[in-house]
């Protein structure tokens, strides 16, 4: 026997019709959840592109979620529906005072990069380069750096010993 991905709408389906879809999703959750509210209300769907998704993502809708032609304005109510009690849904966590007067703490107490107490990391940083910057103007320019005065300290003193001993 030759199956068909459609044969399990063959009682619901005559040749005649055919399968549309409804909506695009970026993941298969969500159109399965989609699918199980449609469901719920008696329209029959079906989920193509899911495993595509799953493994090449491309960034795109891809998971469709497929109805049958005759059941689509039936089906975008109830989607539109399903969104609308979505988005008019209240924020039930379940926070009291003191939850949020330790959240309020927790946030006090982490500061960013370059607030108060973060300036001075970023000033010696600055300096820091600003000193090799100087100290490379200096050898290109010939002046002697510090490291050479050393070297000329330590040259003068031997020569200041070697004048009082002969």
């Amino acid at each position: 026997m030759d199956h068909k991905p459609l044969d399990d709408f063959r009682d619901e389906l005559d040749p005649d019709r055919r399968m549309v879809p409804v909506r695009r999703y970026y993941f298969e959750a969500p159109a399965s959840i989609a699918a199980a509210r449609l469901e719920n209300e008696g329209i029959r769907t079906w989920i193509t592109h899911g495993n595509l998704v799953t493994i090449v993502p491309t960034g795109r809708p891809e998971v469709t979620l497929n109805v049958a032609d005759h059941q689509l304005p039936a089906a975008q109510r109830v989607l539109d529906r399903m969104d609308a009690e979505l988005r008019a849904e209240p924020d039930y966590r379940d926070a009291d005072f003191e939850d949020i007067e330790f959240a309020r703490a927790v946030a006090a107490q982490r500061r960013p990069f370059g607030s108060r107490n973060g300036w001075w990391i970023v000033v010696l940083v600055v300096l820091g380069f600003l000193y090799l910057i100087f100290l490379n103007f200096l050898r290109w320019t010939g002046v002697e750096t510090p490291n050479r005065v050393g070297e000329l300290r330590v040259e003068c003193a031997q020569r200041r010993v070697a004048f009082q001993q002969g």
